[in-house]
């Protein structure tokens, strides 16, 4: 993992802590993601919360979305907390990049 994505990520939101159920950042976990809620046991306002917060915190990346041109945060956001088609794909194109980005944190840190 790149050295300033990495310490870009270490602020950003990663999940709900198991025992407090509060919002923590990866620097507040780091590689002990059994402290954390997983997705499956979330429900769908949850995932909009904590996936919102990310956002805003800086998780977002303006991304292209076929037929429907750029999509900014502010239109990503609308999008999900009106639960629409493309705001649940945002959700879950996100939940499964963030996925990616804990297999990856853990794997060059332990």
């Amino acid at each position: 993992m790149k050295e300033e994505i990495r310490q870009k990520e270490l602020g950003l939101p990663v999940g709900y802590h198991r025992t407090t159920g509060k919002i923590v950042t990866l620097s507040e976990v780091g590689t002990s993601f059994n402290q954390l809620r997983p997705v499956s046991e979330l429900s769908l306002k949850e995932r909009i919360a904590f996936m919102l917060q990310r956002w805003e915190a800086g998780g977002w990346e303006d991304i292209v979305y076929a037929g429907e041109g750029i999509i900014t945060l502010p239109r990503a956001r609308q999008e999900l907390e009106s639960e629409s088609e493309i705001g649940l794909f945002l959700l879950n194109l996100y939940e499964r990049a963030l996925e990616f980005l804990r297999e990856d944190f853990f794997r060059t840190n332990v």
